[in-house]
């Protein structure tokens, strides 16, 4: 009796994967995405070799590059989900350079501890009073709002928070918009260029969408 054939449409079906593309443009390593993602390490090789991706490994890849299963596919990755580099501030004066030449902002936050909220918030609170009244500010003033917003990021910092903020680039949509991210620092998104690596935690950078995040509702509502 002859041997049933084994169907191998589906598989042939699937150009191939940008997944080397799509890692290497953000400027992560494999360790980086196979974290990001939840897969192996392995895993991530594999699909770089050519491998097929399962539908759990397609839902997952796209989760972490932050954009539809078939844009893994996609022959024209300059339409996939626009993204931008942050990079870590850790001074008053650093942040307040880059939020008073913006027109437009949002904010990014990693999942928060409960003991944790509280601190964000009123770094979030802040950063939007901040916006609307600093040009009705003395220099005097200013000034000591700079040491404030450092003396903030350093006790966001003791709790294993660091904050990225980059400006958006003039293919935006919105030029000028800033983004401003909480990020845990043991969190495998962090990038380092290898020759900034000498210098210290202060040069990390992360990869983040243009595309606003919906952001914990404690963060607003002190009530929750």
């Amino acid at each position: 009796m002859a041997k049933a054939k084994k169907d191998t449409t589906h598989a042939e079906s699937k150009p191939p994967n940008n997944v080397r593309k799509l890692r290497e443009a953000r400027k992560w390593t494999q360790w980086q995405l196979a974290k990001i993602s939840r897969l192996s390490e392995r895993t991530i090789q594999r699909v770089e070799s050519g491998g097929r991706l399962g539908t759990t490994a397609e839902m997952a890849l796209a989760g972490a590059f932050g954009i539809d299963v078939g844009d893994l596919y996609r022959a024209d990755l300059s339409k996939t989900v626009d993204f931008m580099l942050l990079r870590r501030v850790t001074s008053g004066n650093a942040l307040l350079d880059l939020l008073e030449r913006s027109t437009d902002g949002g904010f990014e936050a990693d999942d928060l501890h409960d003991s944790e909220i509280s601190c964000v918030r009123e770094f979030i609170e802040s950063l939007y009073v901040w916006v609307l009244m600093w040009k009705d500010k003395e220099p005097a003033e200013r000034v000591t709002a700079r040491h404030i917003f450092t003396s903030t990021l350093d006790q966001l910092d003791s709790m294993g928070l660091w904050v990225f903020a980059g400006q958006a680039g003039a293919e935006s949509a919105k030029v000028g918009a800033v983004k401003i991210a909480v990020i845990r620092s043991s969190n495998p998104r962090i990038i380092q260029p290898r020759p900034l690596r000498q210098l210290g935690n202060e040069m990390s950078a992360i990869i983040a969408d243009v595309a606003p995040q919906v952001l914990d509702p404690r963060l607003f509502d002190p009530g929750l």
